[in-house]
């Protein structure tokens, strides 16, 4: 099973990172990649031109995103969207068994939600 690389946008809370880090989880971060509070059309395409799977728990305008690619025949490279609640502590858990299932099931997550 082929691990994606996982580009977090900023809205992702960062007790993710190692947790996600010690799955085996290959993780970028829109602060690391100097991409901070750019819009997030300018996050899909920077994941994609970089071949990274974008995850952010701001499902509601990613899902819109989402759609004007596909609309538009843009690609992305996928998108990845857990549900955050308010117990942090299941964040990091929630994304890992979501990347999980992902990498299993859709090792091809070009222009997926």
């Amino acid at each position: 099973m082929s691990v994606p690389t996982v580009y977090l946008d900023e809205c992702v809370n960062h007790i993710v990172i190692a947790y996600l880090q010690r799955r085996g989880f290959r993780v970028k971060t829109a602060q690391s990649e100097g991409m901070f509070a750019e819009a997030d059309d300018d996050q899909i395409q920077h994941a994609n031109a970089n071949g990274w799977l974008l995850l952010s728990v701001n499902e509601r305008d990613f899902y819109t995103w989402h759609q004007v690619f596909l609309r538009n025949q843009w690609a992305h490279s996928g998108i990845a969207t857990p549900r955050q609640t308010s117990v942090i502590p299941r964040l990091p858990l929630r994304c890992a068994m979501m990347l999980d299932w992902i990498s299993a099931e859709y090792p091809d997550t070009h222009n997926r939600l």
